[in-house]
């Protein structure tokens, strides 16, 4: 079982926020939602383990709500790819194998870009 201590500690390192109220006798209420998120997207739970990984999984959504945008934002840049063909299958897998670094994965992501552009070029440029 998670510590509340613990549990505070990972929820921030992961960037969300976390609030704690007492709701009874050795109760407590736990609401965790994305730094600047509505009322809406926050999660209410009284169990610490269902709130760390309520956060894990929030984290994990946000990343990858991100890398999809900037993937329609350079669409033309190569990231059309990302855009046209990778189901949420696949952006797990990304996530796995880049061991849930944003940073990585935008390093993978700008690399296989780089070599479907630079195929989509040479494509063109043998047709002439």
């Amino acid at each position: 079982m998670t510590t509340q201590k613990d549990l505070f500690a990972a929820v921030r390192e992961l960037g969300l926020s976390i609030r704690s109220t007492v709701i009874g006798y050795q109760r407590s209420e736990y609401r965790i939602c994305l730094k600047g998120g509505t009322e809406a997207s926050a999660y209410y739970t009284e169990d610490r383990d269902d709130a760390l990984a309520t956060a894990r999984s929030m984290h994990k959504a946000d990343i990858i709500s991100r890398l999809k945008a900037m993937c329609v934002a350079k669409y033309e840049e190569g990231y059309d790819t990302f855009v046209e063909c990778f189901d949420d299958a696949e952006w797990e897998k990304l996530w796995t194998d880049c061991g849930g670094s944003e940073t990585e994965m935008r390093d993978l992501m700008s690399r296989l870009a780089d070599v479907w552009e630079d195929r989509r070029a040479d494509a063109r440029n043998s047709a002439f």
